[in-house]
């Protein structure tokens, strides 16, 4: 069976020292201890997410040194003196394990389906390791960091991507009812994610490139930045698509394990 290389996932090490992809810049910051060689990156997979999103520019940055999850004492009074009384019950006090930014780069015109953003993607490489230390083979256990480092990229992309296509959504839009009502079929099927509904989700995600292609291609003046969707308005076609896609297909894997 081929590897994950041979699947298109690029070796960390390579991504963060040539940045092959123009839109796409990554650099993680891992501890020295970690197996980085084994680390793949699924560019390509990367690049799609965020064409169906609307998302024109990725960075994602690992942080170090930041604050992480810890557990402190509950005030349970005050001194005389202004000082606080610490309880016996503590209280943890959770940090995430990545934050998200967004900038619009949608200047040139208020349609929706050229609306582009940038997105920043940090990750708190501290907290990740206590979280990885949890899990079974800890912090030299490369899958554990693969795990975490995945979802840390998948889940921003899918909001930020989500939040632009639906950009301004309200219920009570007459739009956003009509869109509604003809996606409910979609909607059902992104919620089920099925082997069958999952793949003609994504074939019909594959087909959206080849639209934007051919327009693009036809009238390069007026369709340079233009985003195909079935629907007027929002766009809820992509998505669902981009639901269904960043669900179902890895972003960052342990290039050791082989394709199922």
């Amino acid at each position: 069976m081929p590897s994950r290389i041979e699947s298109g996932f690029v070796p960390l090490p390579k991504v963060e020292q040539e940045q092959p992809e123009d839109r796409i810049k990554i650099v993680l910051n891992l501890p020295g201890y970690v197996d980085q060689d084994r680390i793949g990156v699924n560019l390509t997979g990367i690049s799609k997410l965020c064409d169906l999103g609307g998302i024109r520019q990725l960075v994602v940055l690992g942080k170090t040194d930041e604050e992480t999850s810890h557990v402190i004492s509950e005030v349970s009074g005050m001194n005389s003196d202004g000082s606080a009384v610490a309880s016996k019950k503590m209280a943890r006090v959770t940090v995430p394990t990545f934050e998200a930014s967004t900038h619009d780069n949608s200047s040139r015109s208020n349609w929706m389906a050229e609306r582009w953003i940038s997105l920043g993607i940090n990750l708190n490489v501290d907290e990740i390791g206590l979280h990885v230390s949890e899990e079974k083979g800890g912090v030299h256990a490369v899958e554990n960091w693969t795990r975490e480092l995945d979802k840390g990229v998948r889940v921003p992309i899918r909001r930020a991507g989500n939040q632009n296509l639906l950009h301004g959504l309200r219920l009570g839009d007459t739009m956003a009812i009509l869109n509604i009502a003809l996606a409910a079929t979609n909607i059902f099927q992104m919620l089920d994610v099925s082997p069958l509904s999952a793949a003609l989700v994504l074939a019909y995600a594959e087909g959206f490139k080849a639209v934007e292609e051919f327009f693009v291609q036809r009238f390069p003046d007026r369709y340079p930045d233009h985003r195909f969707s079935l629907f007027p308005g929002f766009q809820l076609d992509r998505a669902i698509a981009l639901g269904v896609t960043s669900r179902t297909r890895s972003l960052i894997r342990d290039l050791r394990q082989e394709t199922q």
